[in-house]
């Protein structure tokens, strides 16, 4: 990225430093997934972090919820809201809409604590610029979560969780 900056800005070939925006020390959260869904521990809870839009890659999780019965999905996402009606109405036609749970953005210094309960993140982005330059912010508050992830295989975020064993590539 810093070289495609310096690139870009016509800057000299000096050494370049790009800072990745990292999630800010986390504190507990009173919000809890599972607790707000009425799931037990032992049913399956995907979650997904961050604004909703096509571009996020968000439309696998229908089929996903239909081709795992026993698979919930929690969007901890912006308010998109003719995304997330539109996602939603996928889910009704498909018959998986009591497994698709939607809430707002908690504080960002939340946002592990109150992902932590559920058994996986995912970051399905799709290939576009940025994805695959950089690790997403979601994929390092899943770490600060502890949860395992599974990701698509936008260039640096697949190469970054495969290198760290951190979960599965798509």
């Amino acid at each position: 990225i810093g070289e495609l900056i310096g690139k870009d800005l016509e800057l000299g070939p000096e050494s370049r430093l790009v800072a990745h925006n990292a999630p800010r020390q986390q504190v507990p959260s009173q919000f809890n997934l599972r607790a707000e869904i009425g799931l037990a521990p032992d049913v399956p809870l995907g979650v997904y972090l961050g604004r909703a839009a096509a571009a996020r890659g968000l439309d696998v999780l229908v089929p996903a919820l239909m081709a795992m019965p026993q698979l919930h999905f929690a969007l901890l996402s912006s308010a998109a809201i003719d995304y997330i009606a539109q996602l939603r109405a996928t889910a009704v036609a498909a018959g998986v809409s009591d497994r698709l749970h939607t809430f707002r953005y908690v504080p960002d210094t939340e946002v592990a604590s109150a992902a932590a309960s559920a058994t996986f993140g995912l970051s399905p982005l799709t290939r576009y610029g940025n994805a695959d330059l950089a690790v997403p912010t979601k994929v390092l508050e899943f770490i600060h979560a502890r949860l395992p992830m599974v990701v698509s295989d936008a260039t640096f975020q697949a190469d970054f969780v495969r290198e760290h064993g951190l979960g599965e590539v798509y």
